[in-house]
């Protein structure tokens, strides 16, 4: 507006984390094969005395704005050409040189920023903030803005203005008198433009309900994470009256065959609306395979009165609700005869969004427009889709372009609305928008861990919640997708229902999946008769954890879905083998052995191969998915092209590959754009170890619209419309097949199956069942006998029994089994212990996992000895031609007097020898696994155990000498711990209980902390690797072309908060009185330590309290927030207050209370996460306590996860009370052994 007023010039820079000093000076290109520097928006302002603005200063790195602090404070710049910008009064005619010069004396600099905190960004950098003069620009007050809508909107009543902006005028006194300290529990901001936008829509549609405009201005659900704020939104809004009503007004109809619409509405009382406005140039249509309901023809309908406005929205919703439908039947009613689509993805700068820098086929630097300006210009809609995989602040750098159609491209063109440029006297540099470009934006709805919908996106778009679908909707679109749907899908819907009503974690069934299951169904009637594996497949229910999975078959029970296998349905891979003539050397061929699993696995497959879908296959590492993926496509005779993605791959690299040839930059296939083009099965490898950003693309490639980076588009063949040219159709008989571990612990990869599954036919692959794999062992080696690969068999399920159980870790599958008998086959003269120790020898160091695997091998009568022995090596002298190389094992040497040894500074490991304190398999000296040592002693180098012979073998003075040192260093051990021998012996039976889960839970909390600690890649460097998307850069001669692993710096430098969380145990006087009957006490006082000694080493992630309940009180304090015990005494003393208060508590019982203050607390304290864990012995019934109030007191807080754990009690009334609560918040523990292990499991699946 100042620019407007003062007629002045404006240059413009939208700051973001991506610019570059190229983007504020000088820019290097290209032409006839040199280079040459073109002046940018800071330049040329001050060369012509223009008005500089820069937009979002706390959104740039704070490194890079002091390159203009000369020039804000001395008009001084150094250019890249070699230019020296200069203050125009030093410069005279005696004086003046081609290198220097004059910065124009009304060249003047604005920055707009908002303060940090406590909105998001980067603080100003000191010297950069001292070259300004401050201006506060507060918020307009009420008074102007009801002067000025009157003015805007003279048609709207004086009533309906004020009772808005007393809305938002007594919205923020409320949140500003909450007092709350805490930026991420405040209101977002209400729009600044919102009450003007609201008034537009009145304005146009006079019967429109005010709870209707509201709820997409600002909807509650977007306004606060924090549910009290949200409730306070409601009712505010429903003192106002601005909380009920739909629209009033349903679409009739849309006319016109050019870009001119009419549009038809009727409202509730028959009166008839007509409102021309911008639209496509084609007559309005349905799209292809869109079944038209009521519920989706409201919300399209609501979009319509929103583009008529001249606003630009988003859809926000779960994965697989329908987004993209919509927006493809918005688009057919409007006429627009196509839709751009730009998939947005995390490493997507901001410059993508708008420009791409290409070389033309002279070799040229030329910049090419990307979706969103070519649809701009061409007038189209264009859908920035996965709008939450951005950065945070990078959507902001739209608000130029949605707010004032106006923006500044990269290569100097600036975009302005068709009516200010019809008024320009002078057009150059300047290109018109369309008037029917519309964008809208996709995404999921945003998370207290990913709070991506800032106050200042809020005011960006008209915001629709995806609602949902009711079950008549979704029956009649089954119908019109499925013309021969089994009765059996009234089932899948009413399944569908209940679990989006259960509000389990990970557990949903979408309607794409259902709709998708129908499909398969309709084809295949024997899977129509016994749905529920198909089912099981679609949600990989065997991943589920065990609470949910148990949930989820009594679900499916209760809505009539049947149990047991279907019967195979007459599929024959003969009839559907292609020819593959010319690319035969792209048939994979394998050794694969026909197993009854896998023959079952391979035609579920080829069934979904039959009706036209992409397969997803997931499972452990080892259990045969890329055996099964070449199997299958060697059957069907199907050419492959292959892709193994991993930590580095880049969306650019996913579908492109760049290289310089002759000065020019070539964009050449990658396999997927050469599986699509010709034809052929792309197999995605280990799907879950690349940035989840990047598989997040393959979702716009099943749907049928992709961007290459030279500019082709790939699409489906019907949604191909108008001019085709550099459109490539995606060939009809391209398939993907994606190969993926679980996710979760131990794999810890991305989430594949969340974020991209419902696009997919899923199929769990696991390790076969006992027949199939001692079958599978014959094939591999059949000289060994039956009998010993059933032992084998057998233990190897046992071990992965203990996996499912928590007690191990490492998920042994059927490769590991395979590759023992392969060892025994090929080396017939090694024991059976050499050929197991090639698996195990990788947990010889893990005493608990020795110990487990021991009691596994022994119970099926495998050697236990050799598997985990240590080897000492011997080299022999150099051997003659005749002579062969030999090991030796032994050389355990004499033992001498027991002695600590001496420490190693570099903390090496030793193995053998008698010289090292801390050693492992040695003699004499303290350590672990060997012989004569005085204590054991643990330096956290691997374990190696000497054969319990040579312990035997010890002479008896010698261990009278280890006793008494050892007895020597313990009690000076109690000095320093300042306990009693007796205590310490009762702490340590405390730790030996929860020893293993300690470990286990703190190797996944180390697991998990090396991935989220695990660098990405940063750009714009001047050093490093070369980066792909920087080779034009790198020709022109650019410094910022490398990039480099480092910390991801995308949060502005706020550091990330803690995961907050409340311990909340029973100390009632019923855990001593029955603890003689199953030890419920003491296995308490387990969890309580395993929480002290887990945590210990975290508290930079987590922050933790401990606190009781008896009948005495609902908030007895044994830790602290924040204050973990540093001792084993502190520890102790801890457990010992403990038991202190089950002897002496009143009887009583306050489960409730403590459970509902414990979310109180966790709730208003600042962290990134809230948990609270309940222990209660379940005796409510005495003490006439609801589960249905409890139900919903672990229910009460949106932010807060609860979840309570019963240990046995009485009967079944545990079990129950579990049934009546929300599922998965409360677990029965019906033997108080597994409380640890359970607790364990819990908290690692909940707060990991």
């Amino acid at each position: 507006m100042f620019g407007d007023i003062a007629n002045r010039e404006v240059e413009f820079i939208s700051l973001s984390r991506d610019t570059t000093e190229s983007d504020i000076k000088q820019r290097r290109e290209l032409r006839g094969g040199e280079s040459y520097f073109v002046d940018q928006a800071a330049v040329r302002a001050a060369l012509h005395g223009r008005l500089l603005i820069l937009e979002g200063l706390e959104k740039a790195e704070r490194n890079i704005l002091p390159i203009l602090n000369n020039l804000l404070e001395n008009r001084e710049m150094q250019l890249e050409d070699g230019r020296f910008l200069t203050p125009a009064h030093r410069l005279t005619d005696a004086k003046s040189s081609s290198k220097l010069v004059a910065v124009h004396p009304n060249f003047r600099v604005i920055a707009l920023t908002q303060p940090c905190p406590p909105y998001q960004g980067n603080p100003l950098d000191p010297p950069l903030r001292s070259r300004f003069q401050a201006r506060y620009v507060p918020p307009m007050s009420s008074w102007d803005t009801i002067a000025l809508a009157k003015v805007m909107y003279p048609k709207l009543t004086a009533d309906a203005i004020t009772t808005v902006t007393s809305f938002v005028k007594a919205l923020n006194l409320a949140d500003e008198q909450s007092l709350q300290t805490d930026s991420a529990k405040r209101l977002v901001d209400f729009p600044d433009n919102g009450i003007f936008h609201y008034c537009n829509m009145m304005e146009l549609f006079p019967y429109m309900s005010p709870g209707d405009v509201m709820a997409h201005i600002y909807p509650p659900i977007l306004t606060s994470f924090d549910e009290s704020k949200r409730t306070m939104v409601k009712a505010a809004l429903k003192q106002f009256n601005l909380d009920t009503g739909k629209s009033g007004y349903t679409l009739h109809s849309v006319e016109g065959s050019s870009h001119s619409k009419k549009v038809h509405f009727k409202n509730t009382n028959g009166t008839q609306l007509q409102l021309e406005t911008w639209g496509g140039s084609q007559p309005s249509y349905v799209p292809e395979g869109y079944i038209m309901t009521s519920s989706q023809e409201d919300m399209v309908a609501r979009m319509v009165m929103d583009h008529i406005a001249n606003r630009d929205m988003s859809i926000l919703g779960d994965v697989g609700s329908g987004k993209s439908s919509i927006v493809q039947r918005f688009a057919g009613l409007l006429g627009y005869d196509a839709i751009e689509i730009m998939a947005l993805y995390k490493d997507m700068s901001t410059r993508d969004l708008f420009q791409k820098r290409i070389t033309s086929a002279s070799g040229d630097t030329i910049w090419e427009d990307s979706a969103l300006v070519r649809g701009a210009m061409e007038g189209k809609v264009v859908v920035l889709d996965n709008v939450n995989q951005l950065p945070l602040g990078t959507l902001s750098v739209l608000s130029r372009l949605i707010q004032e159609r106006e923006l500044d491209l990269p290569d100097g063109t600036r975009l302005v609305s068709r009516d200010r440029y019809d008024a320009m006297p002078s057009k150059e540099g300047c290109q018109a928008m369309h008037p029917s470009f519309r964008m809208v934006a996709l995404g999921t709805l945003p998370s207290a861990t990913h709070k991506y919908i800032t106050p200042e996106v809020l005011g960006l778009f008209s915001h629709h919640i995806m609602p949902e679908m009711p079950m008549s909707d979704q029956l009649q679109i089954i119908r019109g997708l499925v013309p021969n749907a089994p009765s059996e899908m009234a089932s899948l819907l009413h399944l569908g229902q209940r679990l989006r009503q259960e509000k389990m974690v990970g557990l949903r069934y979408s309607f794409s999946q259902i709709l998708r299951n129908g499909i398969r169904m309709s084809h295949f009637p024997n899977d129509a008769r016994h749905p529920r594996p198909l089912v099981e497949n679609s949600l990989l229910s065997t991943f589920l954890p065990e609470t949910h999975r148990e949930r989820l078959q009594s679900v499916m029970d209760e809505c009539g879905i049947a149990k047991g296998h279907p019967p195979g349905d007459p599929v024959s891979f003969e009839q559907h083998r292609r020819d593959a003539s010319g690319d035969e050397e792209l048939v994979p061929a394998v050794e694969f052995y026909d197993i009854a699993q896998h023959r079952l696995v391979l035609s579920d497959m080829l069934k979904d191969y039959i009706v036209g879908e992409h397969l997803l296959l997931m499972g452990n590492q080892g259990v045969g998915k890329n055996k099964l993926t070449d199997t299958f496509l060697h059957r069907l005779n199907l050419p492959r092209e292959y892709i193994q993605l991993h930590r580095d791959t880049t969306v650019s690299s996913l579908i492109s590959q760049g290289s310089v040839h002759h000065g020019r930059i070539v964009w050449g296939n990658s396999p997927l754009v050469t599986a699509v083009e010709m034809g052929r099965v792309l197999v995605i490898d280990e799907a879950d170890k690349c940035p989840l950003e990047v598989t997040a693309l393959l979702k716009n490639l099943i749907q049928g619209n992709i961007t290459l980076p030279d500019g082709r588009k790939m699409m489906h063949p019907t949604l191909i419309r108008g001019a085709a040219d550099k459109v490539l159709a995606i060939h009809p008989h391209f398939r993907m097949i994606v190969l993926a571990n679980r996710p979760g612990f131990p794999f810890l990869g991305n989430d594949f199956f969340s974020e991209c599954g419902h696009l997919f036919a899923c199929h769990v692959i696991d390790n076969p069942d006992p027949a199939s794999e001692v079958h599978l062992l014959q094939k591999y080696a059949p000289d060994l006998s039956v009998a010993f690969l059933k032992k084998l068999s057998a233990a190897f399920a046992d071990l992965r029994s203990l996996v499912e159980r928590g007690l191990l870790a490492y998920p042994y599958s059927t490769r590991e089994c395979v590759n023992v008998v392969k060892h025994l086959r090929h080396f017939p003269e090694e024991s059976v212990g050499a050929a197991l120790a090639n698996v195990f020898s990788f947990d010889s160091h893990d005493a608990q996992v020795v110990e487990e695997v021991n009691k596994i091998f022994h119970k099926h009568g495998l050697p236990t000895q050799a598997v985990f022995a240590p080897t000492q090596v011997q080299l022999q002298p150099p051997p003659s031609p005749s002579q062969k190389l030999t090991l030796k094992k032994g050389g355990h040497g004499q033992l001498g007097s027991p002695k600590h040894g001496k420490e190693d500074p570099n903390n090496e490991p030793h193995v053998g020898g008698n010289t090292w304190a801390g050693g492992s398999g040695g003699r004499d000296t303290a350590g672990l696994g060997g012989r004569g040592g005085p204590y054991r002693l643990d330096s956290g180098n691997p374990i190696f155990q000497v054969p319990e012979h040579l312990k035997r073998e010890v002479p008896e003075e010698v261990l009278r000498a280890a006793r008494e040192i050892a007895e020597a260093e313990l009690n000076a051990k109690l000095r320093e711990i300042d306990l009693t021998q007796q205590e310490a012996l009762k702490f340590e039976s405390y730790y030996l209980g929860i020893k293993t889960q300690a470990q286990q839970l703190r190797v996944i909390l180390q697991g998990l902390e090396a991935k989220e600690k695990e660098r990405v890649w940063m750009k714009n460097q001047t050093s490093g690797d070369l980066d792909d998307s920087k080779l034009i850069e790198g020709l022109t001669g650019e410094k910022n072309i490398y990039r480099k692993r480092g910390q991801d710096a995308s949060g502005f430098g706020n550091q990330q908060k803690k995961k907050m969380i409340r311990f909340v145990l029973d100390v009632s006087g019923s855990m001593y009185r029955f603890n003689s009957y199953d030890h419920r006490l003491e296995r308490m006082l387990q969890i309580a330590l395993l929480i002290m000694e887990s945590l210990q080493g975290f508290e930079h992630k987590f922050s933790y309290s401990i606190y009781g309940h008896s009948g005495d009180s609902a908030k007895i304090p044994f830790v602290r927030q924040d204050e973990p015990p540093k001792s084993i005494k502190d520890k102790y003393l801890i457990l010992k207050k403990m038991v202190a208060h089950t002897m002496y508590c009143s009887s009583g019982d306050y489960t409730l209370e403590a459970t509902s203050q414990a979310i109180d607390d966790v709730a208003e304290m600042e962290g990134d996460q809230h948990f609270v864990f309940t222990l209660s012995d379940a005796n409510l019934e005495r003490y006439g306590i609801s589960p249905k109030r409890l139900g919903s007191i672990l229910s009460k807080k949106e932010n807060v996860e609860a979840f309570i754990i019963f240990i046995a009690s009485f009967g079944d009334e545990a079990k129950q009370i579990t049934e009546d609560l929300p599922p998965g918040r409360g677990i029965v523990c019906p033997n108080t052994a597994d409380l640890p292990n359970v607790f364990k499991k819990l908290f690692s699946r909940v707060a990991i």
